[in-house]
């Protein structure tokens, strides 16, 4: 999370959860064109310079929320869910954003769906 800055000041890191600001030893000014992020979240798109992101960018962040919340990785070493609720992740982390669900609601629908 980017804090509140004054004119002229480069973005520094927040920890995410805290308000407590991170040694500037440890994170060092932004750079206009670079962004911050948990790459365990990020869609393909986000890591392209002027993509588009969308709800469907939201919707792949759910769903790798939701893959691991029953599963420790990508692997399904661990997976606690049923083939169909993995076959609704598969759809929500999709590489390419016109094959994951269009809403969030579409994406709720599913998860119910195969619960």
């Amino acid at each position: 999370m980017l804090d509140q800055r004054p004119p002229g000041d480069c973005p520094r890191v927040l920890r995410v959860g805290s308000n407590e600001r991170l040694n500037s030893a440890t994170v060092s000014c932004l750079a206009p064109s670079s962004v911050a992020v948990t790459s365990t979240y990020v869609a393909p798109e986000e890591s392209v310079r002027d993509s588009l992101i969308d709800i469907r960018t939201t919707v792949f962040t759910l769903g790798r929320a939701l893959r691991l919340l029953l599963d420790a990785g990508d692997e399904e070493k661990q997976w606690r869910g049923t083939p169909d609720q993995l076959e609704v992740i598969r759809t929500a982390t999709a590489a390419t954003p016109e094959h994951r669900f269009p809403s969030v609601r579409s994406l709720v629908n599913a998860w119910q769906a195969a619960a």
